[in-house]
């Protein structure tokens, strides 16, 4: 068994096994999940970077075993993700102001960031588009915290390939051939 293979099993399969089989949902991971990412908007406002990087991503950890709970008990866990999707949302807003709370100076890239998340949240013959995800975010918001004088290029080019994307699908939406 390869390497990868271990650390799946040992940070996602197993404790996905023990989660089934107790009385916790993906709903309870969700809700702690979105109680960290809200609790990381507050650490960064305050620049607490260490403990802002340390909770989002056990946040984004017990998304991703949520996620997993998801695909193992629904057929079509659409509805559930679609709901999660919108805390997720919410948690990346909360996010980009605790950043322009420190850092006012980017209010601009925040605003096109926001922007992006809006332009990049539509429904398209019932399935959720989105982009970026979750992973692409944080990863972005820990750059942002790591490198805070490069946060204007850093959040720039993101948002140059969120607007792309966006404005890729919008176009695909309204003007792709209807067969």
């Amino acid at each position: 068994m390869s390497n990868s293979n271990n650390i799946k099993n040992l940070f996602l399969i197993n404790p996905t096994k023990k989660i089934l089989n107790s009385k916790f949902t993906h709903r309870h991971l969700y809700f702690f999940s979105f109680t960290l990412g809200l609790i990381s908007s507050v650490l960064i406002s305050f620049e607490l970077k260490f403990l802002f990087i340390l909770f989002l991503w056990f946040s984004f950890y017990l998304y991703l075993l949520g996620n997993n709970i998801i695909k193992l008990k629904y057929e079509d866990g659409s509805f559930e993700f679609k709901k999660e999707i919108a805390l997720n949302k919410i948690v990346d807003s909360f996010i980009i102001i605790g950043f322009y709370l420190i850092y006012p100076e980017f209010g601009i890239m925040y605003l096109f960031y926001l922007v992006g998340i809006l332009l990049n949240f539509y429904n398209s013959q019932s399935r959720v588009v989105v982009f970026p995800n979750k992973f692409e975010n944080f990863f972005i918001f820990t750059l942002m915290a790591l490198f805070p004088k490069f946060i204007f290029f850093i959040l720039g080019l993101f948002n140059l390939l969120v607007f792309y994307k966006g404005f890729y699908s919008l176009h695909k939406m309204f003007f792709q051939n209807e067969n």
